[in-house]
């Protein structure tokens, strides 16, 4: 695998992520009437400090995952661990924030970012990609491979 291919996997779960939310967006009003009237219920309760709490966390995770991506395309050091705790935090957050409804186009999406974050998981980890994250000393300084 070359560094470019590396940086198309990336770049490919970053489009399939974008077109999971668009399609959320996008296909919310082919959903059944009735789980409709339950998105409307949820978006009219009242936030608790529960909801206050997953939403600062989500969105720390957001930034996290954000900067673990930028690292990855840079070959930095600690992309590696960043992007195995943005993944931990995802499902943790999955949890939180409890039942979702959402189409079968949104759910494909979200599907194909999952695996492609597996496979990335499994690319900076098993295979020579990951000696492109290890420092080694050129000429006194100190620079990715």
């Amino acid at each position: 695998m070359t560094k470019g291919q590396f940086r198309w996997v990336i770049t490919a779960s970053i489009v399939a992520t974008t077109l999971g939310i668009m399609a959320d967006f996008i296909m919310l009003a082919s959903l059944p009437e009735p789980l409709r009237d339950y998105l409307n219920a949820q978006s009219e309760a009242d936030l608790t400090i529960r909801d206050a709490i997953v939403a600062v966390v989500s969105l720390l995770f957001l930034v996290a995952w954000v900067v673990a991506i930028i690292g990855l395309y840079c070959f930095w050091q600690f992309a590696r661990p960043l992007m195995v705790i943005c993944c931990i935090g995802g499902i943790i957050v999955s949890v939180a924030i409890g039942p979702t409804v959402q189409s079968g186009l949104t759910t494909a999406f979200y599907d194909v970012s999952t695996i492609l974050s597996g496979m990335i998981l499994a690319l900076i980890y098993t295979t020579p990609v990951r000696t492109w994250f290890e420092k080694s000393e050129v000429n006194g300084l100190e620079s990715a491979r």
